[in-house]
């Protein structure tokens, strides 16, 4: 055993959280030195953290109901493990990021500062998820990718290679982001989006009667799709008819088939 629970409790979420206390020196995956009689951070149960290995509790850092921190992993600062969440290999959680639900994050993936992970969502690779990110669902997040500032990446999307997604950006859907994409500003991707560099989305902003957000980017069967404030259009077509039959021969339905023109041009794929 590499810890043991002491008589120090403090009450979080409803719970009460044995401060552990380290029974030999351990290493840590963050080049850490803990030296044997150190103590660490806070764990409800001997199950939220392996008897064996490196993986580490430290400072203020909380973990708690079925949560499992193991192999060589090491949470930190203030950060939150807890539902039934799964912390291991060489995995970093730190400053006040959350990990909760069924969410994995493995490998040398890290989470950090008010970043929060849900859902059955996976961090793995050297992935990292920072800022006021949120990966949830069923989200994958794997490779060298980047979530961070305000973005989103949830339900069944996949972020992998060197993708890095950015600013107030939403990728869901079965969306995916790879290769050298970057994702950023306002820009909503969600269906089968498909990008695989920068140039396989353009988000336009202050269209139509709102002045809304406009997203218009290729999906995986070589169509172009539109997503504005309110819908998602699979193809040009089915865009350019609605706005027709909304807007009539307004200065709002000249402004959106304006950009389904320059969509065309941009893309330079013909719909199916």
């Amino acid at each position: 055993m590499k810890y043991e629970l002491t008589d120090e409790i403090v009450e979080c979420d409803g719970r009460k959280l044995h401060r552990i206390r380290a029974l030999k020196d351990i290493v840590t995956s963050s080049g850490k030195i803990v030296k044997k009689g150190d103590l660490g951070g806070w764990i409800a149960y001997e199950s939220n953290l392996s008897p064996c290995g490196n993986s580490w509790v430290d400072d203020n850092a909380c973990v708690y109901d079925y949560a499992w921190i193991d192999d060589n992993a090491y949470v930190c600062d203030n950060a939150h493990v807890y539902g039934k969440s799964r912390v291991y290999d060489e995995a970093i959680i730190r400053d006040n990021a959350h990990v909760r639900g069924e969410a994995q994050v493995f490998d040398k993936a890290r989470i950090c500062d008010n970043a929060q992970i849900s859902g059955i969502a996976c961090v793995h690779g050297n992935a990292e998820v920072s800022g006021r990110a949120i990966v949830h669902g069923e989200a994958v997040v794997l490779d060298e990718a980047r979530i961070f500032e305000n973005s989103t990446v949830s339900d069944n999307a996949c972020v992998y290679d060197n993708a890095q997604i950015y600013g107030n950006s939403k990728v869901y859907g079965e969306a995916e982001v790879y290769n050298q994409a970057e994702v950023y500003d306002n820009a909503e991707l969600l269906g089968e989006a498909c990008i695989s560099d920068s140039s396989c989305y353009i988000t336009i902003k202050g269209l139509g009667k709102s002045y809304e957000n406009t997203t218009v980017f290729t999906t995986k069967n070589k169509n172009i799709a539109v997503k504005d404030n309110y819908y998602y259009y699979k193809t040009l077509s089915e865009f350019a008819n609605q706005m027709e039959e909304i807007f009539g021969d307004s200065k709002y339905a000249k402004e959106y088939l304006t950009l389904v023109e320059l969509a065309k041009i941009h893309f330079g794929i013909e719909e199916k």
